[in-house]
């Protein structure tokens, strides 16, 4: 749940007329940038629209949110999806304003197998965009859509990439998927539907989050038009504006936020609570970037809340040769760690790793199975650079696995001048 900023709360001139500040001019003036800059914020970069849980079948997402958003409020949108198919065939589909005309949608998708084939491959034109493929068996499917050009009549380009770490080793895959319209559209709604193969079984569960950047911001007005001094400087017109404000701040905490970041020259605990500061399923999606080194070449590797049982974590992936795209490595097993990349003792390797953590099991039981897809780039002579592609699943029946620090190390040797820094969406 966001909260107002600490300062708001606690500095807000009390109803009963007397003075919440000691000094309040002073005070007032003290912070003054420090609140303007949560108002600023809040009208850049990536804004919380609508979320919601327990979907099942082919449903709707009002990207208006009942008229609070205007078609066209947004230049972009981006749509977090966690959940499972009704069917193991089936794969994920969108539709704009639930249009389903005749090759409306130009669509391409590879699926990857994790042990390094390619599952499926399609381009084509139908009455859907074609998404990645899911399983039925587990909530952990994750999938991110993109969506450019959103305020205004436009053909909608998109990107869209999912994982699926289902428990069955040899069926795990990662699917990338893009796509255009072969008509414009202004965007008001995206239907998920079910697209080949499998059409028309739906969704069995699927958690969603959409957020979009603004085309116009609306940044906080000057704060002094809110609350005026006299000469004195006692506060006037004390509660005039002052929720306004508030609710204000209270966007700025929504979105993305920063959990920490830091410097490592061995294997370390990334605390997403931050010592209490943000409790357990305090974000949607948490999003740690890596840059550095490991002391051998090896994999760049993470322990979810340190818990080390066997087949705990769900992992599969491929690694490329850059040079020349060939195939260096594919991996899908169980294991005590997820791999988040191939890296080198050489400085420059970089990684991004995106974990969905609030899926159906945390909403529904307290125990959750959160999915994660990285992505990776390793350092090296021309000849020896990779890209990574890896997804992952954390399972366990009998605890909560709802993420709570991240044990950072490397496949056999150890991290050396790592640098990290991690995020978490906030959502009401």
């Amino acid at each position: 749940m966001a909260t107002s900023t600490p300062y708001l709360q606690m500095h807000r001139p009390a109803d009963d007329g007397s003075e919440s500040m000691a000094n309040p001019e002073q005070d007032f003036n003290a912070n003054y940038d420090k609140i303007q800059a949560f108002g600023d914020r809040a009208a850049n970069g990536w804004e919380f629209i609508d979320n919601g849980f327990s979907e099942s079948g082919n449903f709707v997402i009002d990207i208006t949110k009942g008229g609070e958003f205007p078609a066209g409020t947004f230049k972009m949108l981006q749509f977090h999806l966690s959940g499972s198919m009704l069917e193991d065939t089936n794969a994920l589909g969108a539709r704009i304003n639930s249009d389903a005309a005749t090759d409306l949608y130009k669509r391409r998708r590879i699926v990857f197998g994790t042990n390094g084939g390619v599952d499926h491959s399609e381009a084509s034109s139908g009455e859907e965009f074609l998404g990645p493929r899911w399983d039925s068996g587990s909530e952990n499917n994750t999938a991110e859509l993109t969506i450019f050009k959103t305020d205004v009549l436009s053909n909608l380009p998109i990107l869209w990439e999912g994982g699926r770490p289902e428990s069955t080793i040899a069926d795990r895959s990662f699917s990338l998927c893009s796509g255009a319209l072969s008509s414009n559209r202004l965007i008001d709604s995206l239907q998920i539907v079910t697209a080949s193969p499998g059409v028309g079984a739906g969704v069995k569960k699927l958690a969603w989050t959409v957020k979009g950047v603004r085309a116009i911001p609306v940044p906080l007005a000057p704060l002094h038009q809110y609350v005026a001094t006299d000469t004195s400087g006692k506060l006037l017109n004390k509660n005039a504006n002052w929720d306004e404000i508030d609710a204000l701040a209270n966007r700025s905490d929504l979105g993305w936020t920063f959990i920490g970041s830091g410097a490592e020259t061995a294997d370390f605990d990334l605390d997403l609570t931050v010592s209490g500061k943000y409790p357990v399923g305090s974000f949607r999606l948490i999003r740690v970037h890596f840059i550095g080194e490991l002391t051998i070449n090896t994999y760049l590797v993470c322990r979810v809340n340190d818990f080390s049982a066997a087949s705990s974590h769900r992992r599969g992936g491929i690694v490329w040769n850059a040079s020349d795209g060939t195939q260096k490595a594919a991996f899908e097993d169980n294991a005590t760690f997820w791999r988040l990349a191939d890296w080198s003792l050489i400085p420059g390797n970089s990684c991004v790793m995106t974990i969905y953590p609030d899926t159906f099991n945390s909403k529904l039981s307290g125990i959750d199975a959160p999915g994660m897809q990285s992505y990776g780039f390793r350092s090296s002579s021309s000849t020896a650079q990779t890209l990574s592609k890896c997804i992952g699943a954390f399972v366990n029946p009998d605890i909560d696995t709802r993420p709570s620090t991240l044990r950072i190390g490397s496949d056999g040797g150890n991290v050396d001048n790592l640098k990290w820094y991690a995020e978490g969406f906030r959502i009401p």
